[in-house]
């Protein structure tokens, strides 16, 4: 009986040394985790303001394990809805057709459109508090004077706002959208762009 005694003392003795070395193991393995945690937390808090896309992308990609594919093609899809200023926007509607153009000097035009501006002098531009400086065109009443529309054809893509009406303009009208150009004779060269797609950013001022 002595015997057996002795041999499960010693049995323990030489299991505390074990046990001690996993629970060093096990803390060192929470202690990893926690610092892994902290990490984390801190990059997500230093994201940039001026860079929101990348610096987004980079704390995805560390913590989440984004590879570089899936890491391009956020950044890509996130990009597609940033406009002049860093505005994130919805497409509220899209519609297609014919555009055609027009100058302030043409037939029947006084210098000004709808909406009060002044065109004359090249003034073909309007510089909107949240879009930036947008091109100028006649749409559909539908739209209100301010509307913002986002214009894509073969010749590419820009925006524009809504501040002038015409009588060949309009659904089911002629064109669906008139293009202001700095004068008649640039309108004339310009021509009638086909295929158009429109996508209305906002609706008024």
């Amino acid at each position: 009986m002595k015997k057996l005694y002795y041999i499960f003392n010693l049995l323990l003795i030489l299991m505390i040394p074990t046990l001690i070395f996993m629970d060093d193991t096990e803390v060192s393995s929470l202690n990893i985790e926690a610092k892994s945690l902290k990490t984390s937390a801190f990059s997500a808090v230093q994201l940039k303001v001026d860079n929101p896309i990348n610096d987004v992308a980079n704390v995805l990609s560390i913590d989440n394990g984004l590879n570089s594919s899936n890491l391009y093609k956020f950044t890509e899809d996130f990009s597609n809805n940033l406009v002049p200023g860093g505005i994130i926007t919805d497409v509220l509607e899209t519609f297609t057709g014919k555009m055609s153009a027009y100058g302030p000097d043409c037939k029947g035009c006084s210098g000004k459109v709808g909406g009060g501006q002044v065109v004359t002098n090249g003034n073909i531009y309007y510089n909107d508090s949240n879009y930036g400086s947008v091109r100028i065109i006649a749409a559909d009443k539908k739209y209100p004077y301010g509307s913002i529309i986002r214009i894509k054809s073969n010749r590419g893509e820009f925006l524009a706002i809504v501040m002038d009406r015409g009588g060949d303009i309009g659904f089911g009208r002629k064109f669906v959208v008139d293009l202001l150009c700095d004068s008649e004779a640039s309108a004339n060269s310009y021509g009638t762009t086909y295929n158009t797609t429109f996508e209305v950013l906002r609706y008024g001022y």
